[in-house]
């Protein structure tokens, strides 16, 4: 097979992959703090273990996947969250991801770098507007087949903006994928080794509005982990993660 013709299959292989990555179904669970297992518990279970909480029973039209998990256990409005921060002060939204699609021979696992986007309480009222505009990097890696490894990289550009109500924070958040650039690395039976560059097209702007359209829900909570909303992605294995932290909690790893 000629150097081009791989590069014309790798490139459309990639597009289904980051349209896999960017636009599947997720079934959406909370959890205080950054697990590092997404395995259920109940709130107050212990520092390390992070799992998802229950909460409120599925509306219709969501994900299959809540319904196949105990709903999140929720703080009660305004009795277990921290006041909302007044107006000036900051808080800081995390952004973490590893994805992977595993496919016969091969298996590609989607990396969003872990990055942090600053907002900012704009008036007395709550709302929330970014106060930064960060580019996080992004990144794909693995094989195609035995023979095939590719590496690449690429920018997301996130934004958010809310409001918090009685410690509970509600954002429409923002992903903007830009292109994605990077090598295939082929070697044949005999040793040769081929370089085929690719390009992959940008995935565009992907919004996220929460389960009823009224924003990604996060609660101030006490703890120095901040507060984190995982989607399970369904089309292989991983998380996709975001987690609120206010400006009196230091920043942590979202993964060890």
């Amino acid at each position: 097979m000629s150097v081009s013709m791989k590069g014309r299959i790798l490139t459309t292989v990639l597009m289904f992959v980051c349209l896999a990555v960017t636009l599947t179904a997720c079934g959406l669970q909370t959890i205080p703090g950054a697990g590092d297992q997404p395995e259920p518990q109940q709130p107050g279970g212990g520092g390390e273990s992070q799992g998802p909480d229950d909460g409120p029973d599925p509306g219709p039209g969501s994900d299959p996947m809540d319904e196949q998990s105990e709903g999140p256990v929720e703080p009660e409005f305004g009795s277990d969250t921290l006041p909302c921060p007044p107006k000036g002060a900051m808080l800081y939204l995390g952004f973490d991801h590893a994805l992977t699609i595993n496919y016969g021979e091969t298996s590609i696992t989607h990396f969003l770098h872990e990055g942090w986007l600053r907002l900012m309480v704009v008036d007395e009222e709550g709302t929330i507007m970014p106060d930064a505009s960060p580019s996080l990097t992004y990144s794909m890696e693995g094989k195609m087949s035995e023979e095939c490894s590719l590496t690449s990289e690429g920018t997301m550009m996130p934004s958010a903006h809310g409001s918090c109500e009685a410690g509970v924070v509600s954002l429409f958040i923002e992903e903007d994928w830009l292109p994605l650039e990077g090598e295939m690395e082929c070697i044949d039976t005999d040793g040769h080794i081929d370089i085929v560059p690719f390009n992959v097209p940008a995935m565009g702007l992907r919004k996220h509005s929460g389960q009823n359209g009224a924003g990604e829900i996060f609660y101030l909570v006490e703890g120095d982990a901040g507060y984190s909303t995982m989607r399970p992605f369904l089309e292989g294995e991983g998380y996709h993660t975001w987690t609120l932290y206010t400006e009196d909690m230091p920043i942590v790893p979202l993964v060890p």
